[in-house]
């Protein structure tokens, strides 16, 4: 992939000064959230963005976010009045380790903040731009609207204007008046917007830092952080744990605050995190009876990163083979003659090899040797 002269220069840059303080790119936005909800007769509640820490784009680099600028633009992006935000000069933000998800929620109801500390395998904050002791809200209001430009600025830049943005992020398209006086890098969405619970995601398509300069992102993508599961590599949350289901749109896609939005952004978030990544795992399982007597001829679908369909073996077996790690999968069972106690398991982030069991009950008034659909 080409890449602009103008952004290798950023980046070089950031690799030359270190990672003593906020630069190009030592951060970048990673997705941002429209709840569609007001509170405290203010609208924006529990909007979100979600920050990924770059460091040097090394695995085992830092990043000093202090006096980083987090804002909004109102409107189509075409004015100024949206919440500007700026970080104190508090641990954790002095030095954070590249691969580290930030999810930044505009709480108005509460002035604390979720989790507030990372180490060994957490890589993951769960912050409240409401907390005081983390953030100074310098004016505006932050609302993430349907059309929608959020920026990241350096340290010691004027909170209004784009000068100085670091990382700037849209789904109002290119035309829009301040994105398109952002400087590079910027990324926009092509298509789409940020209507009521949805959001903007990198795709990250190339699982390079290039990726988040140009139009490798989507909008109109379901979303949601009123009901975020915890992150990979959460000590207390293990990835394969199953979470809500979230409908991708596109399918390639997906908004999970604190998960990664594709399957080429977990491999650039583990290459950051310094975790080796294997090519490929397997999800696989049986359909049983309640009193363990095997299914044959269950449906069993495979939806998410990929798409697979197979049916089960005389012992009630079936197996995915060549699925990519880092994905988000749902799989579901279906047979005409048996209902389900649970038909449907999703797993986030999966890196390991992973059994989805299914049990069903036959349906009264109908043969368990009904003709079962195919698809």
């Amino acid at each position: 992939m080409k890449i602009k002269p103008t952004f290798i220069a950023l980046a070089v840059s950031c690799v030359l000064f270190g990672a003593t303080a906020v630069s190009a790119q030592s951060v970048v936005i990673n997705k941002y959230y429209n709840s569609g909800v007001s509170a405290s007769g203010s609208g924006g509640n529990d909007d979100a963005i979600e920050l990924l820490v770059v460091g040097n784009g090394t695995s085992g680099s830092t990043a000093n976010l202090v006096g980083l600028v987090i804002k909004d633009f109102s409107g189509s992006g075409g004015s100024d009045g949206g919440g500007k935000f700026t970080v104190n000069d508090v641990d954790p933000f002095r030095s954070l380790r590249a691969g580290t998800l930030i999810i930044l929620r505009n709480n108005l109801t509460s002035t604390t903040s979720a989790d507030t500390a990372t180490g060994g395998s957490d890589f993951v904050l769960d912050l409240n731009l409401r907390d005081t002791s983390l953030f100074t809200l310098d004016s505006g209001t932050f609302d993430i609207a349907g059309t929608e430009v959020v920026e990241l600025k350096a340290a010691g830049s004027a909170v209004a204007g784009t000068v100085g943005a670091i990382h700037t992020f849209t789904a109002a398209g290119a035309a829009s008046t301040n994105f398109a006086a952002a400087p590079t890098p910027k990324l926009a969405a092509s298509t789409g917007n940020t209507g009521t619970g949805e959001c903007a995601v990198a795709l990250n398509s190339t699982s390079q830092l290039s990726d988040f300069n140009g139009t490798d992102a989507a909008a109109d993508v379901v979303g949601g952080s009123t009901t975020i599961p915890a992150a990979p590599n959460n000590t207390t949350n293990p990835p394969n744990q199953p979470r809500p289901a979230s409908p991708p749109a596109p399918p390639s896609a997906i908004c999970v605050f604190g998960f990664p939005n594709t399957t080429t952004n977990s491999t650039f978030i583990n290459s950051l995190r310094g975790q080796p990544t294997a090519d490929t795992v397997t999800i696989e399982g049986r359909a049983t009876t309640p009193s363990d007597a095997p299914l044959s001829g269950v449906t069993v679908r495979l939806t998410g990163s990929q798409q697979d369909v197979t049916t089960t073996d005389a012992d009630g077996h079936y197996r995915f083979e060549g699925i990519e790690v880092g994905g988000i999968y749902t799989v579901s069972a279906s047979h005409r003659g048996y209902r389900f106690a649970s038909s449907q398991r999703t797993f986030g982030d999966v890196q390991t090899n992973t059994v989805a069991d299914f049990v069903a009950s036959p349906i009264k008034g109908r043969s368990s040797r009904s003709r079962f659909s195919r698809f």
